[in-house]
């Protein structure tokens, strides 16, 4: 409903007002939207509601956005004594979306024989915590990565960093053991960057850095089941297990840290994807995707402001 009934049209400017007081800031809006032609001195009547309230350092915020702005705190205001049992919502790893965000993977490495410097980008992509958005297809069928990881992120065919890493992974998953693939991996010195840049402004921000690879850094299993169940070999993972994590704020653990696993296809080289997890280094439990958010978008604010 974008228009106001005539019921509401017949109600006193205070009543109408007076009835903000009961509806939560969604709800406030909505009303807004509704009502906005009944207020008839509309200037004046925001102004009246809010010369009730004491603004305290809001006193400069405009009438109608402090209102709402006190219409949100208020909303958060306890209804019982027992406020530490009110926790904060909760959204499963599926339902965080980090669609506003942006990340970009760098991994570098010496070649063994030659010990030239090589960096391969894998620049903007979208990461998920849904494994079914993944669509990635090899020799027609589609890849399963259900038990991969919290966060996932197929990696574009086209990506400039395919090219460059593809001969290295190859020479890799070809050793005659995993052990003996490790080996070549430590011996290349891999390094591995995350990079998270914010679409609607630019901002961007170091996320975590690998200074080296696991060292039982490549394997290979089957996706479509869990880690122990390696019968069925369809892929290659390069895992990258300690990242420190650079985007924590003053009540976060200075242990806290990340692992990424890439997924790549053995016989080609080619880079599949990307699966990151994050850790509360106090007890080492997994960070929610949805901390994980919140700490990205106050680092990216706060690196803006720097």
């Amino acid at each position: 409903m974008s228009q106001p009934s005539a019921a509401w049209r017949r109600l006193p400017e205070a009543v109408v007002l007076d009835t903000c007081k009961f509806l939560d800031a969604a709800s406030m809006g909505r009303l807004e939207v509704c009502c906005r032609k009944s207020l008839g001195d509309g200037a004046r009547a925001w102004k009246d509601q809010m010369s009730r309230i004491h603004r305290g350092n809001l006193a400069t915020m405009p009438p109608k956005k402090f209102l709402a702005a006190h219409t949100r705190a208020q909303a958060l205001y306890p209804s019982t004594a027992d406020v530490a049992s009110v926790q904060a919502p909760f959204r499963p790893n599926k339902s965080v979306s980090f669609d506003e965000f942006s990340f970009t993977v760098v991994v570098t490495y010496n070649d063994p024989i030659t010990e030239s410097f090589h960096l391969a980008a894998f620049e903007y992509m979208r990461f998920t915590g849904n494994s079914d958005e993944i669509r990635v297809t090899h020799s027609g069928e589609l890849r399963d990565f259900k038990y991969f990881a919290p966060l996932i992120a197929a990696a574009s065919p086209k990506a400039q960093g395919q090219s460059l890493i593809a001969p290295w992974l190859r020479e890799a998953a070809q050793a005659p053991s995993d052990q003996a693939a490790s080996r070549f991996v430590l011996w290349s010195a891999p390094t591995l960057t995350l990079i998270c840049t914010r679409r609607s402004d630019g901002a961007a921000i170091k996320v975590a850095v690998f200074d080296a690879a696991a060292d039982d850094a490549l394997h290979t299993y089957n996706l479509a089941h869990d880690h122990d169940d390696i019968d069925n070999y369809e892929h290659s993972i390069l895992r990258f297990d300690y990242g420190p994590l650079l985007i924590k704020l003053g009540h976060r653990g200075p242990d806290d840290y990340m692992s990424l696993k890439i997924a790549f296809d053995q016989d080609t080289g080619s880079v599949e994807a990307f699966g990151v997890k994050v850790y509360a280094g106090d007890d080492d439990s997994a960070m929610s995707n949805d901390m994980l958010y919140k700490l990205l978008h106050a680092r990216l604010n706060e690196s803006t402001r720097a």
